[in-house]
């Protein structure tokens, strides 16, 4: 698909000014001013490489006033304001660090089938680069990711930092809105980590710790928290008769999974304390709409007679789990569900869309933890 960028570049407008006493030496950088686009890109930088020690430092300002449209193919729009200051530095003539705090003034983006409202705040930003022979840019190392693992709050200055705190008033995806979504987030290496949020979803709230990591190997999501009185029967077509909520939106349950994008795997668990009759039916109707599968018609025929207690799902190998502990009842153990079905319900679309990252791996670095 062709990418227009003719209106976001023009006018333009540059000034360079560069020094070197000792040619082949060093270089300094006194003063480098682009403008274009009418305000949509502005940069300013200064700075000195020394090359007989490949070394070398950048200070750079980048900021944009976003105007709607941004681009007709694909198609963008947008508005609202960006800051970035950066810190750029060059050391043996091969590794180079980034340092920066992208700050959000009033940003609104959209796009075909979703959109950004109101996005305000601040987002940390660190990455470790090295250049190959080739010249390609690698991660110099990547970090692993873990989602079942509890984070101390209290060890993660200075990501908790109230001046990287972000604010986004509403996340529009097809027919389903979320927000507002109050979080600390910061980019380091691989990863993008949301800290300590808190987002309304499906009528109820959602908190905890998600990231994406966008590892060379392949993408994957995480997330560790708490739900806490959503209402499932959003999800649901207006047409299921089992839809519209009984008026007891009290599902409450703490989830720990990661999704493999690049194997559409889907692993972790879910322990849901307090569910009603009502939305165990709707999370029945979600995972078999079809009503096909004999275990979850003992589960739908018991709740003629009995009412939930706790419900336990794990998944693992693309296959789904559930016990389901039933007042007055013995447990119900499920096994095998096809876990692939329901990701393709909801995942379809916004798979095609993602593309893999051009950083590779280096291959004489072993990946360490965060």
């Amino acid at each position: 698909m062709p990418l227009t960028l003719g209106p976001l570049l023009t006018p333009l407008q540059l000034q360079l000014h560069l020094r070197s006493p000792s040619p082949y030496q060093e270089v300094t950088l006194k003063r480098f001013d682009l403008h274009s686009g009418n305000g949509l890109l502005a940069v300013k930088a200064s700075g000195a490489v020394n090359f007989a020690l490949e070394k070398g430092e950048i200070e750079a300002q980048i900021d944009s006033t976003l105007r709607t449209p941004l681009m007709s193919e694909p198609p963008l729009s947008g508005s609202g304001q960006l800051s970035l200051p950066l810190l750029l530095t060059l050391t043996r003539g091969e590794r180079l660090s980034v340092e920066g705090l992208l700050k959000l003034s009033d940003v609104t983006l959209g796009g075909s089938g979703w959109q950004l409202q109101q996005a305000n705040g601040n987002i940390a930003l660190q990455e470790e680069l090295i250049f190959n022979e080739s010249g390609e840019v690698n991660f110099l190392y990547t970090l692993n990711s873990d989602p079942f693992q509890r984070v101390d709050f209290t060890r993660m200055q200075p990501y908790l930092e109230k001046q990287r705190q972000l604010q986004i008033t509403s996340l529009q995806l097809g027919e389903q809105t979320f927000g507002p979504l109050n979080s600390s987030l910061n980019l380091e290496q691989n990863l993008l980590h949301l800290q300590q949020f808190t987002l309304e979803l499906l009528g109820g709230n959602l908190a905890g710790q998600f990231y994406f990591d966008a590892h060379p190997e392949g993408w994957k999501i995480g997330l560790l928290g708490r739900i806490s009185q959503i209402d499932l029967g959003r999800l649901l077509t207006a047409t299921s008769k089992i839809a519209n909520s009984d008026g007891e939106n009290r599902l409450n349950a703490r989830v720990a999974i990661e999704f493999d994008l690049s194997r559409m795997l889907l692993e972790g668990r879910i322990d849901i304390s307090d569910m009603s009759s009502q939305q165990l039916l709707q999370l029945l109707e979600i995972i078999d709409p079809n009503y096909d599968d004999e275990q979850l018609a003992q589960v739908r025929s018991a709740l003629g007679i009995t009412y939930p207690r706790t419900i336990r799902i794990e998944m693992q190998r693309g296959l789904m789990a559930m016990e389901v502990d039933l007042a007055s009842l013995p447990k119900i153990s499920i096994h095998a569900l096809p876990l692939t079905p329901l990701l393709q319900q909801f995942t379809s679309g916004y798979l095609q869309r993602l593309e893999r990252l051009p950083l590779q791996p280096s291959s004489h670095l072993s990946p360490k933890s965060p």
